[in-house]
């Protein structure tokens, strides 16, 4: 098998940190050695060895006489990823390298870079890597993820990280973060059965009892990334599981698993709540055939439904959340099982992205205005009246007012939950179901989406020039202060708007890619306006309508075949 080029780790860089995750996600090009091993599996190179293939691949193109010429960075253009990424991963693998108490040391941070470049110790920037080449290049790594829907990560810092905290704030954790997290879990004999919320609580319950380093603890109370923190330290969870005794940060990491949440129907015309198990995607391009097994030996086939997520199938028993559920998996290159963990209540929230969507499912935590529904057992709903009592949630009907989705069982859900208390009201209240408190506790205090309008067939959080969508604010105070900005641009509209209403979006947009900013957030949404010449004629996907009886559904005729077909 030929060796890998520097294009190739640059596509297998894009591939492995972008694929199979949801629109509007923030991507952390947080490349470390576990992260170079899976990419080097999938390029065919042994275990072990992927490190040192990617280094030299990286200095075959970009070091010439112990000089670094960033200008070499992007050898072809046209590719499906940028062919500069792999440049940009050296960089960021220079600051996952950066040890406990190294934070404020730029001169710690150069030292790493110059061991991943090969180039000679030294306390500075290696001779002719111009800073401004290497800002120019996390610069349209930004724009190239928000074209293609993603939120962007890597930003300046202050001082002397004004230029090299592009690389240093994508390591969410370094490698000696990854070390003290296998300890820690090892010495607080951390269970075999937590999802990625139950190892954060443990953490953040137990963070002030020693075992875990300073930075660890800022990544626990930092708001901003917390759905990052929270994947990067169940990533650490899952790593030592698969060898508790090794506490090294090289091993690739396994993919062998997928969690399963719950995706939840009410049918109005029956008056039946449904729920099915709602597995995440498996971060590939192609996940290809897949096929769940279920203990029965009865099998379903797996599909993708949206950017991060399988279709929901099966129906869901109140044993199987009281108890958990296991499915076989065949098919995958890793991918071997489906896992629902055990629990005592579920979040059941609208799609973040199909706003249309009547369907609620366990897609994250409630944002400031949604309402959602709680499945829960009696001593959650006890804790759930607690909250409301105190006037930090609020429902529709009685205190009491419940419903059961299983007959017999004493499972119960609370309907048109919101959270209506800002998170230092929270702060003198106390339950003791600590996940359901941090759950539930607001981590922001303003949050907009977009809707309406007329969107752009096929493609990502795009809509039709002259037709954009509304913004609806959604806050903790009387009013939120909403920023349109131009991506690459200036300021196009700024606008004061009372809670719970929405902001109006200028028609006069032109096509391109702005980000919808709340207050003095330095990030928010984006979305791009889309010309109606880039629009092509496409064929519809399956002709057909929908099947009734023997006959079909053809505009507004039911027939039994349809003109023009067979």
């Amino acid at each position: 098998m030929p060796v890998p080029t520097y294009v190739d780790w640059s596509n297998a860089l894009g591939a492995y940190f972008t694929q199979g995750i949801a629109d509007g996600s923030a991507v952390y090009l947080s490349v470390d050695a576990a992260a170079l091993n899976e990419c080097g599996r999938r390029l065919g190179i042994p275990a072990g060895e992927a490190v040192a293939a990617f280094e030299n691949a990286v200095r075959r193109q970009l070091v010439s006489g112990l000089r670094v010429y960033p200008d070499r960075a992007e050898p072809e253009r046209n590719q499906a990823f940028p062919s500069y990424l792999a440049f940009l991963g050296a960089l960021a693998l220079a600051a996952t390298r950066m040890r406990e108490g190294t934070g404020v040391d730029a001169r710690a941070y150069f030292l790493r870079l110059r061991e991943v470049l090969g180039v000679p110790p030294g306390n500075g920037r290696p001779d002719f890597l111009d800073n401004q080449q290497e800002v120019g290049y996390w610069k349209r790594w930004n724009r190239w993820l928000v074209k293609n829907g993603f939120r962007p990560t890597a930003r300046a810092g202050r001082g002397a990280w004004v230029n090299t905290n592009y690389a240093v704030s994508q390591a969410i954790l370094r490698d000696s973060d990854r070390e003290t997290l296998a300890r820690y879990f090892r010495n607080q004999s951390f269970p075999a059965a937590l999802d990625p919320v139950g190892v954060f609580i443990r953490l953040f319950v137990h963070r002030a009892q020693g075992g875990l380093n300073t930075h660890i603890k800022e990544l626990l109370d930092d708001n901003d990334r917390r759905n990052e923190v929270v994947e990067a330290l169940y990533d650490a969870y899952e790593a030592w599981l698969e060898n508790p005794d090794d506490a090294s940060p090289t091993r690739a990491r396994s993919q062998s698993k997928l969690q399963v949440g719950l995706y939840r129907t009410f049918d109005p015309f029956r008056g039946e709540i449904h729920y099915a198990f709602h597995p995440r995607a498996p971060r590939t391009e192609d996940p290809g055939i897949l096929t769940a097994t279920d203990q029965d030996g009865s099998t379903t086939d797996l599909e993708l439904d949206q950017p991060g997520w399988l279709m929901p199938f099966g129906s869901v028993t109140h044993s199987d959340v009281e108890r958990g559920k296991v499915f076989n998996v065949a098919g995958g290159v890793e991918l071997n099982r489906l896992e629902m963990v055990a629990r005592d209540f579920w979040l059941l929230v609208p799609n973040p992205t199909r706003v249309q969507d009547d369907a609620l499912a366990s897609w994250g935590r409630p944002r400031v205005g949604d309402y959602f529904t709680v499945l829960c057992r009696p001593n959650v709903l006890e804790q759930l009246r607690l909250l409301r009592e105190t006037r930090l949630i609020e429902w529709a009907g009685a205190p009491d007012g419940t419903h059961r989705p299983w007959p017999g069982a004493d499972w119960v859900e609370v309907h048109q939950c919101r959270v209506v208390a800002q998170a230092e009201s929270w702060q003198t209240v106390s339950i003791s179901n600590r996940r359901l408190y941090e759950e539930l506790r607001p981590i922001e205090r303003t949050s907009v989406s977009l809707a309406k309008g007329i969107r752009a067939p096929g493609k990502s959080s795009a809509w039709m020039a002259g037709y954009p969508p509304t913004v609806s604010v959604r806050t903790f105070d009387r009013e939120a202060t909403i920023r349109i900005v131009q991506v690459g641009g200036q300021e196009v509209n700024r606008q004061t708007v009372p809670r719970d209403t929405d902001a109006v979006m200028p028609h006069g947009l032109a096509p391109g890619t702005y980000e919808v900013l709340p207050n003095d957030y330095d990030h928010g949404i984006h979305f791009t306006i889309v010309d109606w010449d880039e629009l092509r004629a496409t064929n519809p996907g399956s002709p057909l309508g929908p099947a009734v009886g023997s006959l079909v559904a053809w505009g507004g005729l039911l027939v039994g075949d349809v003109p023009g077909r067979g």
